[in-house]
C-alpha cells in the first residue's frame, strides 16, 4: 500500500485544526498528519499534538519556508498539501490521490469548480485568473487556477521541485517547477469554502507572483 502524507501548514489555526485534522481521518484514515507551524501563539500545536500530528518547527515566516521544510522531511510516496482553515475540500483528497497514479502533480482548480458565497472578492477573483492566465502564456501550459491552495504530489516530484519564493509566490513556484520538470499535471474541479476574517492578499502580490512566473521561466 503507498503511504500517504497530508501537509497542514499552519499558524494560529486553533478555531479550525481539530475539525481539519478529524476530517483527515475519515477520508484518509492511514495518512499521515503533518503539521508545519510557523510558531503559533495560541493552542494550534497542543491540538494537533493531541490529535496524533506529526509536527514540524519552522522558525522562518512564510507558507513557501514551510512546504520546503515538508518536502525535505518527508518519505511518502504521495503528499498532500491542503490550508487547514477549512476552505479547501478535504473531503475530495481520494480522488487526488486516486490521480496521482497516472500524474505526478495533480491541482485543485477553484475556478473549474466553484466558490461559495464571499468565499473571495471581484478584486482577488480577478486577479487569480490573471496570475493564471500570465502562467499559462509563459510556460505554455494552461492552467485555470496557478494559486490554488490544494495540491498532491507523488514523491518524485516533491522530492525535485525546488522551493526558491519565500513569501506569496510559493505556489507559482509549485507550478513553474512542475512544468519545467517535465512533470504530469492535471487540474481537478473543487469548492472553495467561506472563512471567517479578511484576506491578507494584495495587489502587489499579484504582482510579485507575476514577476516570479516570468523570472523563473527564464532561470536556468
Amino acid at each position: 500500500m503507498s503511504s500517504v502524507s497530508v501537509l497542514l501548514p499552519t499558524l494560529n489555526e486553533e478555531e479550525s485544526i481539530g475539525k481539519t485534522m478529524t476530517e483527515i481521518r475519515v477520508v484518509v484514515p492511514d495518512a499521515e498528519i503533518v503539521v508545519i507551524d510557523g510558531l503559533s501563539t495560541d493552542k494550534t500545536l497542543e491540538i494537533a499534538k493531541s490529535l496524533g500530528a506529526r509536527i514540524l518547527l519552522e522558525k522562518r515566516k512564510g507558507k513557501a519556508f514551510a512546504i520546503e521544510t515538508a518536502f525535505r522531511e518527508l518519505d511518502s510516496d504521495y503528499a498532500v498539501m491542503i490550508d487547514a482553515d477549512l476552505t479547501y475540500p478535504v473531503k475530495d483528497i481520494p480522488k487526488f490521490l486516486s490521480l496521482l497514479k497516472e500524474y505526478d502533480v495533480v491541482l485543485g482548480s477553484r475556478f473549474k469548480g466553484h466558490f461559495e458565497e464571499g468565499s473571495i472578492s471581484l478584486t482577488n477573483s480577478i486577479g487569480n485568473q490573471l496570475i493564471s492566465l500570465v502562467a499559462t502564456v509563459l510556460y505554455l501550459k494552461p492552467v485555470s487556477d496557478v494559486c490554488t491552495g490544494m495540491w498532491a504530489f507523488r514523491k518524485n516530484s516533491y522530492k525535485a521541485i525546488e522551493i526558491t519564493s519565500h513569501t506569496f509566490e510559493l505556489e507559482c513556484n509549485l507550478f513553474a517547477q512542475s512544468v519545467k520538470k517535465g512533470f504530469r499535471m492535471c487540474e481537478v474541479p473543487i469548492v472553495y469554502a467561506q472563512r471567517g476574517g479578511t484576506s491578507k492578499v494584495q495587489l502587489v502580490d499579484g504582482v510579485k507572483d507575476c514577476l516570479f512566473l516570468l523570472r523563473e521561466r527564464f532561470r536556468p
